[in-house]
């Protein structure tokens, strides 16, 4: 008997299973280098990087710029919820509002458009990003570590990095941010004080095609087709 095809997309399939929380899962279990959760970003990013329909769910283009999707906020959340499951600081998982994560999401695509050279955009766009969701507390905890995650991986995916930054430091500036006591134009010097380009080591590529192996089994027990 002939299989059937399958022909839910997989952007509507991410949504309708637990599919990301076992993707996070699949990439915590694994033994990768680096287990803080900005590793775990990046581990995530490049596996993106290398399959176009998990790029598609998970990203959108536009003038040559990619952005995050909602889908793929709440997936590194979620992956946040599960590295700090077990530690003094354990996440609670749920949206305040929805809606401030949607708009900020949609809304960054179009600003500073008339900025002439597509880093300066990035950094602001970054910043506007990382503001947002650190002052506006979508989520109802953990709304300081999603935006630095957030901004990584929005930056990862265009070819740069701030994921070398000690989280320390990230953690103290993030904390201003939540409290008020900086801005969107701080954000802004933040992020060009620490940008770098993307240099991705080669153990790393190693080890993402050791997970992406186990992903891919993964996603044909949940009938999504790579």
């Amino acid at each position: 008997m002939k299989k059937k095809k399958v022909t839910i997309t997989f952007k509507k399939r991410i949504h309708k299973t637990k599919f990301k929380e076992k993707l996070v899962s699949l990439f915590t279990d694994s033994k990768v280098a680096d287990k803080s959760f900005l590793g775990m970003c990046t581990m995530i990013n490049l596996f993106a990087k290398t399959d176009k329909k998990m790029s598609d769910a998970l990203f959108s283009s536009k003038d040559s710029i990619n952005y995050l999707s909602l889908v793929y906020v709440e997936m590194l959340h979620e992956l946040i919820i599960i590295l700090y499951q077990r530690s003094d600081d354990p996440v609670i998982r749920g949206y305040m509002s929805k809606d401030n994560l949607e708009y900020t999401l949609d809304h960054v695509k179009y600003m500073y458009n008339n900025t002439k050279y597509k880093k300066i955009k990035l950094i602001k766009q970054t910043a506007f990003i990382l503001y947002n969701i650190a002052s506006k507390h979508p989520f109802t905890d953990g709304n300081k570590r999603t935006a630095i995650i957030s901004c990584d991986a929005f930056l990862e995916y265009n070819g740069y990095t701030i994921g070398t930054l000690p989280f320390e430091k990230s953690k103290e500036f993030i904390l201003q941010v939540a409290k008020g006591e900086k801005k969107e134009a701080d954000c802004q010097k933040f992020v060009r004080q620490n940008i770098l380009q993307l240099a991705i080591p080669k153990k790393t590529l190693e080890q993402l095609d050791k997970i992406k192996e186990k992903l891919i089994k993964l996603a044909n027990e949940e009938g999504i087709n790579f």
